[in-house]
């Protein structure tokens, strides 16, 4: 609510009540099933953070604690056994990527990823909305540029974490975002050749930029992040020359247009 209390209630009609008081958590991410939520605490800023869990449904702590960590809105596998997280090693500042299974002892979390020869770099992980794919940010800290690795978990009940790591977007040229999937193509929002921004379709079984094709083209305003609605549109928020916001929704009036047009490009790409 707008006083910053996260608030639930069981089904639709059910009372609200408070799990979290405001300023008491930072990232809160719940469990697909809705009956965890991990979320963070500690000082204001990036952190790192501790990354605790809770029962929502007894609003009771789990005694699973993170320390030097955090998270990302969506970082839950869809069995609904665990995480992932970026645990931060105290004193050299390195980052790697974990998987926390509830329950487990933190020293035993299975290592996901980290680049050994490339200490300064800096993570986010996150899992796709179908379940079926682990997404790896990766930044630089001397600009703005990151990289995009996946991992296919094949299946989202049973994701398996310990597939090969792809490099989808293998150099710090640009900026990629991940927005979201369709199946293995992926929406990524970037600045490559589009100074003001641009989205584009990823095609991941093609590493080659040149055969990935623009969904939404860059436009004269500045494209500030962009975020799926359902399964047939997309919301894309810009900052104008005046400074105001503003969010255009894409996607035709009838879905089922969209919905055809995808597979007919998707068929065309694996062609």
């Amino acid at each position: 609510d707008p006083s910053g209390v996260l608030q639930v209630r069981d089904g639709e009609r059910g009372p609200a009540r408070a799990l979290f008081s405001a300023g008491s958590f930072g990232v809160a991410a719940p469990s697909p099933d809705g009956r965890y939520i991990a979320y963070t605490v500690g000082p204001n800023g990036p952190g790192p953070f501790d990354v605790r869990i809770r029962d929502v449904r007894r609003g009771r702590a789990l005694p699973d604690v993170l320390h030097d960590s955090r998270i990302s809105p969506a970082p839950w596998s869809h069995d609904n056994k665990g995480f992932l997280f970026v645990k931060q090693e105290r004193g050299t500042g390195r980052e790697r990527v974990y998987y926390h299974g509830l329950g487990r002892a933190p020293a035993n979390d299975a290592l996901i990823f980290s680049q050994f020869d490339h200490p300064e770099w800096r993570y986010a992980a996150r899992i796709s909305d179908d379940g079926e794919y682990a997404i790896f940010t990766i930044s630089y800290p001397a600009d703005a540029h990151t990289r995009i690795y996946f991992i296919d978990l094949a299946d989202a009940g049973k994701p398996n974490f310990g597939a090969p790591v792809v490099k989808l977007v293998e150099s710090f040229d640009a900026r990629y975002e991940f927005i979201d999937n369709a199946g293995s193509y992926f929406f990524l929002q970037t600045d490559r050749a589009a100074p003001l921004g641009r989205i584009i379709l990823a095609n991941t079984d093609v590493i080659r930029e040149a055969s990935w094709p623009p969904v939404v083209p860059e436009t004269g305003d500045t494209l500030l992040y962009a975020r799926t609605a359902g399964d047939e549109y997309l919301v894309a928020v810009y900052r104008s020359a005046s400074g105001a916001s503003v969010a255009r929704v894409y996607g035709p009036e009838d879905p089922s247009i969209l919905r055809n047009e995808m597979r007919n490009r998707m068929d065309s790409l694996r062609k």
